[in-house]
């Protein structure tokens, strides 16, 4: 890629990604966007990164339990489980912040009924797959759990 080119994407002139995946996905033209829009915006899209963010304090603390051995426990699968239904809840939080995003930077716009307010995407059905198999993992290890406490009163 030539410097000139470098340039002219960073330049004032060009037009921004942002602005060019709302105006051919969402079919919104946010080029008159006020800056209150885009704070709203980027709010809308903090608290889903902090939903986000909380989901992976989770996995963390799970890895850290199964470092000090505790796999088969009561407590590592009630924290798989909390897991799977934390990424149904990021998943629907992210499906429902979508068209408060376009509706928030649509708000200059007289008319915005062209746009796609409300989507799924194809790897949002493969996040729910994957956090119902937590959930299924998390009952799973719970029978696992009990067993060995059944084993080990045995014993």
């Amino acid at each position: 890629m030539s410097s000139a080119r470098i340039q002219a994407i960073f330049t004032s002139n060009a037009t921004p990604l942002g602005e060019c995946r709302f105006k051919s996905f969402y079919k919104l033209d946010i080029a008159d966007a006020a800056p209150w829009q885009w704070r709203a915006a980027e709010a809308v899209s903090a608290l889903d990164w902090i939903v986000l963010a909380i989901l992976c304090w989770h996995v963390w603390r799970l890895f850290g339990r199964y470092l000090q051995g505790e796999i088969f426990t009561a407590e590592s699968a009630s924290l798989l489980k909390r897991i799977g239904a934390l990424g149904l809840v990021t998943v629907a939080f992210d499906f429902a912040m979508r068209p408060v995003t376009v509706m928030l930077m649509g708000a200059h716009l007289a008319d915005s009924s062209a746009a796609r307010h409300a989507f799924v995407r194809t790897e949002d059905v493969l996040y729910v797959v994957i956090s119902l198999v937590f959930v299924a993992l998390g009952m799973i290890y719970r029978s696992a759990a009990e067993l060995a406490d059944e084993n080990a009163q045995i014993v």
